[in-house]
């Protein structure tokens, strides 16, 4: 069973549980005759459900047009957690844990921390980024998405590909955070170039960490300038429950805002990086686009917004050369609708259009 609520925020995380847009996709081959889907107008419930069921379908659809931008790579430790399972699994570190449960347990907090700060990211796989990352002048690329900073959690191993990678990536004039102990082990194997690396190209954090405390993580991501998109709350504290995603799609950029709490919150959002665009309102009840303000190159776009809790607050930035500074809400009011993937493209006579 999956909720309205856990459908949206397992999309904005990447991660969708069930893909309510796909279900007229579901008619396939010989089975579609005594196989309808069970989401749809033909079931007795849609009159009760249809509305939030279609939202979930906008939601699910339009956080899943082109790819996620994350400003941050957060390394996974998987090399120091098999350098260490066995050899130091039995031996009792700090808090009754051993090496490997530190590990990751400083990985996890360490990406909860990223993502109460609002900091979305991605983890970096070392057999994916060997094959599949380059540097590009202060950006790392892993097949199309660019990160403007790698974070290397608390480890005790690495790859020498991955080193090799971070290498090119640092000498190019990326940024590189080491999180508490560098990796005293390279492929397995005693050797110093990881600590003599990090020590020369990367700021190492260890204040607090010990206490598994990440503030000064988020003040160098913060000094580094990664963080596009804030959402400000009074109290401060309300914006721990925020979750913000980006994503790149074609052209256009999508920023989602999710209040995860329980308690409706009053924020400010503010996004700065966008080109000289369109800011346009998406509402995943009704799938209308409603056209906010023009904004320059580097402006920054500021909304404020009564976020639900479990209701996402959708933007997307269109690309448009235009007269800026016009409030777009005083010139006209015509909205209208993406034509979403779903709607209409089946051929079989039971598939029913979620409109």
């Amino acid at each position: 069973e999956q909720t309205f609520r856990d459908s949206v925020e397992c999309s904005m995380l990447g991660a969708a549980g069930v893909v309510w847009d796909g279900a007229p996709h579901s008619l396939r081959g010989d089975r579609k005759i005594e196989n309808v889907p069970a989401i749809g107008p033909h079931q007795p419930h849609w009159k009760f459900s249809g509305g939030l069921i279609e939202a979930a379908a906008r939601a699910s659809w339009l956080l899943s047009r082109g790819y996620r931008a994350c400003p941050v790579l957060l390394l996974h430790p998987l090399s120091s957690l098999q350098a260490t399972t066995g050899a130091m699994s039995d031996k009792e570190v700090v808090g009754g844990m051993s090496v490997p449960e530190l590990l990751a347990r400083h990985f996890a907090l360490l990406s909860a921390a990223l993502l109460r700060e609002q900091f979305d990211h991605d983890y970096g796989d070392e057999g994916i980024l060997t094959k599949h990352a380059f540097a590009e002048g202060r950006t790392l690329r892993v097949g199309k998405v660019c990160y403007g900073a790698v974070v290397v959690p608390p480890s005790v191993d690495i790859k020498s590909d991955t080193l090799q990678v971070l290498q090119d990536f640092a000498t190019g004039g990326g940024r590189i955070a080491c999180v508490g102990s560098a990796p005293i082990l390279v492929d397995g194997s005693a050797a110093t170039a990881a600590r003599d690396f990090f020590d020369e190209y990367a700021v190492r954090l260890i204040d607090g960490i010990d206490h598994f405390e990440y503030g000064a993580v988020i003040g160098q991501l913060r000094a580094w300038g990664l963080a596009s998109v804030k959402v400000v709350t009074d109290p401060p504290e309300l914006a721990e429950t925020i979750l913000v995603t980006e994503r790149a799609w074609e052209d256009r950029r999508i920023v989602a805002v999710l209040n995860t709490g329980e308690t409706t919150i009053e924020a400010r959002i503010e996004c700065t990086g966008v080109s000289a665009c369109v800011a346009e309102r998406w509402d995943v009840a009704s799938g209308a686009m409603t056209p906010e303000w023009w904004l320059n190159a580097d402006e920054v776009f500021t909304a404020t917004r009564t976020l639900v809790p479990g209701v996402p607050e959708i933007h997307v930035f269109i690309p448009a050369k235009t007269p800026v500074n016009v409030p777009v809400a005083r010139t006209f009011r015509e909205t209208h609708q993406i034509a979403l993937d779903w709607r209409g493209r089946r051929a079989a006579a039971n598939v029913l259009r979620l409109d």
